[in-house]
């Protein structure tokens, strides 16, 4: 298995320190002892392994678990403490060590390549008259060779790894087979190559067809008997002829859904009607029911319109919410709430101000009041009114508008501050 370790794993992992070694030559020595910082030699280990795995077909982790990676972080750790020493040390006294930067390669053994490690114990020896340089020098190369030692360990083990052989000829095995199968797929194709005709001349007829639903003709033989692009158009005319399907199946679910609602909806609006209905004759006659009742929840106004015994609350100075909005019957139970309001007027009197039903009642019964409540109703509309011109407030003035329409429409002349109390709530 050396062949791993040769042109594959030794190259890559040992990259970067060749590299570093180039440059730690005259002026270069600085971008050299940047190079051997531990993060690009620990990706020349990374590269080193995913090669290898690529090229014995196997995984990663499994080259991973042949190595002892602890060792691996421990030598770059201390890597990158004798590393940063060092280039700080070289950035900083770099520029007066003159002449000494020259000797740096003038190195014994030029016939040869030197490791990173024997080119920096050179660089430090050549310092050695400055020990704040030099040491730092002699720390990073003990280091670095002891990195360099490490990585021939990794070589070795890479290069002597039974279960790597053995994944590369598993590799090898592979690639026979499926050079046989191409063989054997190439005797299949020039025997089925009739075949191979028809089912292209079938399909392409299904492709013409006007209806895309023709595509769902084609038998799954035919198909893949085909090329890929002619497997495509079959599959598009199909997703259309589905998608038509789709929509016709969801238009008419929609338009069942539809009816269902609509009957839905025509039969409870029957039902609110008819209970409305029920509601309204009962409320005009007097006679509610339990169930009455409990189909109004309107906590007890038809209750009350229907016995005759309306409450301060329900003549102001907000309408009552009334059930049946919107119904047929909505009209005759206001009517029955009007009826109701006659009967007891004088109850007006106890509300802040009359509501707008309310005032709406007396416009054509107001004639018909005792005069003694008319009386009543302009003192009320004539006080509050001379109360809202004073206080100059909106609210006052409405409130006193209400009364005063009142009085107007029970035929008590109402003027002077009715008028200005007026003026001011249609300022709002």
């Amino acid at each position: 298995m050396a062949f791993l370790a040769g042109p594959v794993f030794a190259p890559l992992l040992l990259g970067p320190a060749n590299a570093a070694a180039a440059h730690l030559v005259s002026d270069r020595v600085e971008k050299g002892l940047e190079e051997l910082a531990p993060e690009p030699l620990r990706a020349g280990l990374t590269l080193a392994i995913a090669r290898v795995a690529a090229h014995a077909s196997t995984r990663p982790e499994v080259v991973v678990r042949l190595l002892p990676m602890a060792e691996v972080d421990a030598a770059l750790a201390r890597i990158a403490v004798t590393q940063g020493r060092a280039v700080a040390i070289w950035r900083s006294y770099a520029g007066g060590l003159g002449g000494l930067l020259g000797r740096a390669s003038e190195v014994p053994g030029e016939g040869r390549a030197q490791a990173a490690g024997e080119r920096l114990h050179v660089l430090a020896e050549t310092m050695q008259r400055d020990k704040v340089v030099s040491q730092p020098l002699h720390a990073l190369a003990d280091d670095v060779a002891a990195w360099e030692a490490l990585a021939e360990r990794l070589i070795g083990i890479v290069a002597g790894s039974k279960e790597l052989r053995f994944a590369y000829r598993l590799r090898q095995a592979k690639v026979a087979a499926v050079a046989l199968s191409l063989a054997a797929l190439v005797v299949v194709l020039a025997i089925i190559g009739r075949a191979l005709w028809t089912a292209r001349a079938n399909v392409r007829a299904a492709i013409a067809k006007p209806d895309e639903c023709g595509a769902f003709d084609v038998s799954e033989i035919d198909l893949g008997r085909v090329s890929a692009a002619l497997r495509e158009q079959i599959a598009a005319r199909r997703q259309v002829c589905e998608r038509k399907r789709a929509d016709e199946a969801a238009r008419i679910e929609a338009e069942r859904l539809r009816k269902e609602r609509e009957e839905a909806a025509r039969k409870a609006r029957e039902k609110l009607e008819a209970d409305c209905d029920g509601l309204a004759t009962h409320t005009a006659a007097g006679k509610l029911t339990s169930e009455d009742a409990a189909f109004a929840a309107d906590g007890g106004l038809t209750a009350r319109i229907a016995d005759g015994s309306l409450e301060g609350r329900d003549f102001g100075p907000q309408d009552p919410q009334m059930p049946c909005v919107g119904t047929k019957a909505e009209s005759r139970l206001w009517e029955a709430f009007g009826k109701a309001v006659l009967l007891k007027p004088w109850i007006m009197l106890v509300t802040t101000a009359p509501s707008p039903r309310v005032r709406a009642v007396f416009v054509p019964a107001g004639g018909r009041m005792p005069f003694k409540l008319r009386r009543v109703i302009a003192t009320r509309a004539n006080d509050l009114a001379k109360f809202a011109v004073r206080s100059g407030k909106i609210d006052d003035a409405a409130r006193a508008s209400a009364w005063c329409e009142v009085a107007r429409s029970v035929g008590m002349p109402m003027a002077g501050p009715c008028d200005v109390a007026d003026k001011l709530t249609k300022s709002r």
